[in-house]
């Protein structure tokens, strides 16, 4: 089943079948058996014993890991959404190719009413380090590559990317 799902209502409309509760608003935590959370209080989780799963809403899990009352053995899901990885990919193209095209020193300039050249940076001399290669990062990772600069990424497991140094482990 493919939703479109952009606010609380539309959760409700399209899954009728299912009763959804609003934190702090639930009735009966014993009756909770999955959570769709993106940044959840400290020590919440734990308040529903009969837990399944755990929905992230965001685009890492970290918020979630973060609790130290977390209930073991339940999994951890997030959603992949293909517009949230373009988006993202989109914001670091945009702090790269600001960064490497010296930016910041220009609008100094610019502030300044001042113009100086500066020296125009080779890309394939930059090299671009990605922590994470999950949907994000391998994503991230390619265009980079793409647009001319060496790329590599670390994550905690095995990855093979074409064009991109993978390295792994803790």
């Amino acid at each position: 089943m493919k939703l479109k799902i952009w606010n609380y209502s539309d959760l409700k409309a399209n899954i009728p079948d299912i009763d959804i509760w609003f934190w702090p608003e639930v009735e009966n935590p014993e009756k909770i058996e999955a959570i769709l959370t993106w940044k959840p209080p400290l020590g919440i989780m734990e308040k529903f014993p009969n837990l399944k799963g755990i929905i992230s809403l965001g685009a890492g899990v970290e918020e979630i890991l973060r609790d130290p009352h977390l209930p073991q053995n339940v999994p951890i899901v997030r959603i992949v959404e293909p517009c949230v990885t373009s988006r993202m990919t989109e914001y670091i193209l945009l702090a790269v190719l600001r960064f490497h095209r010296q930016a910041l020193e220009y609008q100094t300039f610019q502030k300044a009413r001042h113009w100086e050249p500066l020296p125009l940076p080779e890309t394939s001399s930059c090299t671009i380090g990605i922590l994470g290669l999950g949907f994000l990062g391998k994503d991230a990772a390619e265009k980079l590559n793409t647009l001319g600069f060496p790329t590599r990424g670390w994550s905690r497991t095995p990855k093979n990317i074409n064009g991109i140094e993978c390295f792994h482990g803790r």
